[in-house]
């Protein structure tokens, strides 16, 4: 296992070669991973896919279904004959089930700052909001334009008013 704390319930893959250093080959199918002991909410192994002879290298995956509670746990495993007779040493698998934490809604926007910040995306936001100011910038250029020249067009229509009035 590449790490040894999980959440409740995780299920997790682990490949095994184990050497057969006994005195006759496995036959194919007959040998694989029996569980003994230990907390495991479910588990499957394969056999052995092939003859495997002495001195010789079996390989084994076992996909394994951790215990939902939180806590330090095992599973034991020794190798099966024939879904009969065990033999062989031992495999033990320890492992750490977390407890599930409960942020209130303060303490999980934090945790989304913290861990899903994103310096990329942020630069991105940034510059949106520069683009819009920047177009918001100039619609009101225009406006005032637009107005300046309202105004001087009235400026110019009262002084020709004034004009024809004197």
């Amino acid at each position: 296992m590449t790490k040894s704390i999980y959440a409740p319930g995780e299920t997790v893959e682990l490949k095994y070669q184990i050497l057969n250093n006994g005195l006759a080959a496995w036959p194919v199918g007959k040998v694989k991973l029996q569980k003994i002991k230990g907390a495991a909410k479910s588990y499957n192994c394969n056999s052995n896919q092939c003859e495997v002879n002495r001195y010789k290298n079996a390989d084994f995956t076992l996909k394994l279904q951790l215990a939902e509670t939180p806590g330090s746990h095992f599973a034991n495993f020794s190798l099966q004959y024939d879904d009969k007779y065990t033999f062989g040493g031992d495999i033990i698998v320890y492992y750490t089930i977390k407890a599930p934490v409960v942020l209130t809604a303060a303490e999980a926007e934090l945790h989304d700052l913290v861990y899903d910040y994103n310096p990329a995306i942020e630069i991105e936001k940034a510059i949106t909001l520069e683009r819009q100011a920047s177009e918001k910038e100039s619609q009101a250029d225009k406006k005032t334009e637009t107005l300046v020249s309202t105004v001087k067009e009235c400026r110019t229509a009262l002084q020709r008013y004034d004009e024809l009035m004197s």
